[in-house]
């Protein structure tokens, strides 16, 4: 076995990573929401270009 100690720190549980990576899910923050915008124009779904989020993608 390696002794190996990670300079990151780590959640004590599933449940606690979870949870914050839930936290900002409803209001993303001003970098996660230009993401999500330039994701939704490479996808050509969401309301950068007037789509429903749940539409389904054209299959012709």
């Amino acid at each position: 076995m390696v002794d190996y100690t990670t300079p990151v720190p780590l959640f004590t549980s599933g449940a606690e990573a979870a949870a914050h990576g839930m936290q900002d899910l409803a209001h993303p923050g001003p970098d996660a929401a230009r993401m999500i915008a330039k994701l939704e124009r490479l996808k050509g779904s969401g309301p950068a270009n007037g789509k429903p989020e749940s539409a389904a993608p054209d299959q012709g």
